[in-house]
């Protein structure tokens, strides 16, 4: 295996801790008085926003593609006519910036082309500020999170056989395929990789699949007997669909991880559950068995 070397500056340090922080600080309790009030998410999103700029990551043109999801996020919370027409909006601004479609972000490469597995296929892996800010801004305007061990305790018990399961399908899979192989191990790279999936890929595709698409599919079908199950199945679809640079099992192996993460989303009635699941799974994936996949066998 190659030398694996982080690539990780005290810059992307300072402005992506900072993110964390605002994407932890939106399940802080809230405080509650007489006139508006600003929430440490916001603060600490603002700081964020600050250092990316000063350090590059983030241009003005970035900036003004994130300052739109957020005005989008607000008037699609609202009873009126043009609520409809921002909901529009948010979904097809978060689906862009979350792929890396919307110029003005310069996301920092910590990993470039490191073999973490026997037989593995190369591995890079970049901090994503658009995406971890597009999971943010979802969250921030668009769900009820929770409060509290008692309901964190609640909704992980009723998420746990989900994950078990979706994890043992995918897993057995993976192997039936010939995409992974049996290889238990805690690579050096763990606290770092645990960090950013979290933060900067579960939650913003959760976020965006399970928390606005899956939940306005079954609102738009909930006249339909099978509506959440419409629901559910479409949004792992186009999940799975937007994998499709994997290639074909990698499209079918997702798909079902949608649903799998969809399941949990849908049980519940709570995001947490859907990142937790996907968290789970992913972590199952790096350290018991072949990261990202295995390479193809060549002749």
């Amino acid at each position: 295996m190659t030398t694996l070397e982080l690539q990780l500056s005290g810059q992307a340090v300072l402005t992506f801790s900072v993110l964390t922080a605002a994407i932890v600080g939106l399940w802080l309790p809230r405080h509650k008085g007489p006139g508006p009030t600003v929430a440490f998410w916001q603060i600490a999103f603002l700081s964020a926003l600050v250092s990316a700029l000063a350090f590059g990551f983030v241009s003005w043109a970035g900036f003004l593609a994130l300052l739109g999801l957020a005005l989008a996020g607000h008037y699609a919370q609202a009873r009126t006519r043009s609520a409809a027409v921002a909901r529009l909006l948010l979904l097809l601004g978060s689906l862009a910036l979350a792929a890396h479609l919307v110029p003005g972000f310069e996301n920092p490469r910590i990993i470039d082309g490191a073999v973490l597995s026997e037989g593995g296929i190369r591995y890079t892996k970049y901090l994503n500020f658009d995406k971890g800010a597009v999971g943010l801004l979802l969250l921030a305007f668009g769900h009820e999170l929770a409060r509290g061990w008692v309901e964190w305790g609640r909704i992980l018990r009723r998420t746990a056989p989900v994950a078990l399961g979706t994890a043992v399908v995918l897993m057995a899979l993976s192997f039936l395929f010939g995409y992974a192989r049996w290889d238990p191990g805690w690579p050096p790279i763990l606290l770092v990789w645990a960090w950013t999936n979290l933060f900067f890929t579960c939650v913003a595709e959760e976020a965006v699949f399970r928390g606005l698409i899956q939940r306005q599919l079954s609102t738009t079908l909930a006249s339909s007997r099978f509506g959440p199950w419409l629901a559910l199945s479409l949004s792992a679809l186009l999940f799975g669909l937007a994998h499709y640079a994997g290639g074909p099992k990698y499209v079918l192996l997702s798909t079902l991880a949608g649903l799998g993460y969809g399941w949990a989303f849908m049980r519940t009635d709570r995001i947490e559950a859907s990142i937790a699941t996907h968290f789970f799974v992913n972590f199952v994936h790096f350290t018991l068995f072949t990261y990202p996949a295995l390479a193809p066998v060549t002749d």
